[in-house]
């Protein structure tokens, strides 16, 4: 018999007000806008703003970047608001890993020890997170398919700082 599959849902907070989710690159500043009334969600409105050439680095890119989350969060924000960051690049890893189905606290040993194995940079410079996404059933025994994120504390701290200039908060990074 093949394994079979469910699907674990994500655990969801209810949400009101929009959500503006940033992502940051080498050339450009990306932001979409979605409209969240409890479980109902509405994409409003997707932007790119690419960074001029001559601003390849130093002060004036860090000003010019933070002025256009300063200017895309007072326009799309709203009322009530909340901000993600989404990572990407050299300085960030997935991983699907199949472990076995235990306790939490067991789970996340085991995590732990697979990170330190799985992502290609030191386990101490790096910030990381996982998700229970699947429960496969074969056999008599039932595993986890779990997401592994990871991305460097450098990646991260440079990526926040335009938005902590600005005292917005970030909600959650991706």
């Amino acid at each position: 018999l093949a394994p079979r599959e469910r699907y674990i849902s994500p655990t969801r907070e209810i949400m009101i007000g929009n959500h503006l989710a940033f992502a940051l690159s080498e050339d450009s500043i990306q932001v979409a806008l979605c409209s969240h009334l409890f479980d109902r969600k509405r994409l409003i409105d997707v932007r790119k703003i690419y960074i001029p050439r001559d601003l390849a680095s130093g002060e004036h890119r860090n000003q010019f970047i933070a002025g256009v989350i300063d200017d895309l969060y007072h326009e799309l924000g709203g009322r009530w608001k909340s901000v993600s960051l989404t990572l990407g690049g050299a300085e960030t890893a997935f991983r699907r890993l199949i472990m076995p189905n235990v306790s939490s606290r067991a789970l996340n040993q085991a995590v732990w020890f697979e990170a330190k194995r799985q992502i290609p940079f030191p386990i101490n410079e790096c910030h990381f997170d996982y998700r229970r996404v699947a429960e496969i059933f074969e056999d008599s025994s039932t595993k986890l398919k779990i997401a592994l994120i990871a991305g460097t504390r450098r990646l991260i701290s440079e990526h926040l700082a335009p938005f902590q200039a600005l005292s917005i908060r970030v909600d959650s990074i991706y």
